[in-house]
């Protein structure tokens, strides 16, 4: 197939990019550095934002949009104001929108668009176990839940314009070498100064980077009725954040110095003085995501087990 992957330099993107090389698709790159500096771009077509406007879409069968700025920067890196959100909101929206104009330009009509939201549309400080089909929470004044509803509407609006389906890939937390949460923690943890967020019981809805790679494939390459909505990106087994704390702690790949012990915990006071409380929220959710689609579907995720989740990508 050939795929225009967008957000191709980030942490999932430049996976991806690799991913579906190697299954034999041909991948253009949407970025804005060059060719030379884009992680991931070496072999295939690249093409910047700016060009992607004048020149509009190239021949394709899918597009894949992973762009999105990291919603959870600490306040003491960037305020969580105004020009904040309006990165947030406009790397995933409004490159959306300047991925359905190019397509519209070039008159390309592709099989499928997809777009990047999050497990964060379902965040909530109740109980509640969520699939595809679940009611959602009220966004409230929640920015974050708004953001996952319009990155999706967005999605809609491209998959109408371009007569394509439409798949909103609500990922969770992705967890590999090069990014994500592991990347973050893996220190902290390796000198002993890891430890739960908040008292750790909440569900912490993950997926393997190769797992996250896999789905995409899938979605692109499986044949049967459109897709036409959400698909949950997350791994099948259900694990807390307590759980992960154990699986950091008591890898020897991660801990070489300090295993086993994992002891710093950060109270949810703190992590909203550093997050602020919307974001926290989002940290702390007591929401347990469900990946039923891609169980009815029939996708066979790699990676089940935490703990070997954790071992594999702390020793690659």
């Amino acid at each position: 197939m050939r795929v225009v992957v967008a957000g191709g330099t980030g942490f999932i993107g430049r996976n991806l990019v690799k991913w579906l090389r190697g299954a034999g698709h041909e991948v253009t790159l949407v970025s804005r550095g060059p060719p030379a500096i884009s992680a991931g771009g070496e072999g295939g077509r690249h093409m910047t934002w700016e060009q992607l406007g004048r020149e509009g879409a190239p021949e394709c069968d899918a597009v894949v949009n992973l762009c999105g700025e990291n919603v959870f920067q600490p306040r003491l890196i960037r305020a969580y104001g105004h020009e904040y959100k309006h990165d947030m909101r406009a790397s995933r929206v409004d490159t959306t929108n300047m991925l359905s104009a190019a397509l519209r330009k070039s008159g390309v009509r592709p099989k499928v668009v997809m777009v990047p939201s999050a497990i964060g549309i379902y965040a909530t400080e109740e109980e509640r176990q969520f699939d595809e089909q679940s009611p959602l929470p009220d966004v409230g004044g929640d920015f974050l839940r708004q953001l996952c509803h319009d990155v999706e509407a967005s999605g809609r609006r491209a998959a109408e314009e371009n007569s394509c389906d439409l798949v909103a890939l609500r990922i969770g937390l992705v967890l590999g070498k090069d990014g994500g949460l592991f990347q973050q923690l893996k220190l902290p943890f390796s000198l002993g100064l890891g430890g739960n967020f908040g008292d750790g019981t909440q569900p912490m809805p993950w997926v393997h980077i190769a797992d996250m790679c896999a789905i995409v494939q899938f979605l692109l390459e499986r044949e049967g009725p459109p897709v036409g909505g959400p698909v949950n990106c997350v791994a099948p087994a259900r694990h807390t954040n307590a759980d992960f704390t154990r699986a950091m702690a008591s890898s020897p790949a991660v801990c070489r110095l300090a295993r086993g012990v994992a002891f710093l915990h950060t109270p949810a006071l703190a992590i909203s003085a550093v997050f602020g409380r919307d974001r926290a929220m989002h940290m702390l959710s007591r929401a347990t995501v469900v990946p039923a689609y891609l169980a009815n579907a029939g996708f066979q995720f790699q990676f089940t087990d935490l703990r070997l989740c954790v071992n594999d990508i702390a020793s690659q």
